[in-house]
């Protein structure tokens, strides 16, 4: 069954994958390494992140499917 939440990606082992629009960084993220604050509940897809290298907010995420448990 897909992972529709932060708390289902975290029990499936899955990590998220963010890519920045505007300068072109990766990065994979566990959910457990979010801040503690945002809802495991929340749905992954709601989420919106800014980009650690130049700054943007014009990203793209989804499951980093090389790390998502077959």
């Amino acid at each position: 069954m897909p992972a529709s939440t932060l708390g289902d990606l975290g029990a499936q082992g899955a990590r998220l994958i963010v890519a920045c629009r505007n300068c072109g960084h990766l990065r994979s993220i566990a959910p457990q390494d979010l801040p503690a604050e945002i809802d495991r509940a929340r749905r992954w897809t709601s989420l919106r992140f800014r980009c650690i290298r130049c700054g943007s907010r014009d990203a793209l995420h989804g499951i980093d499917s090389d790390r998502q448990p077959q």
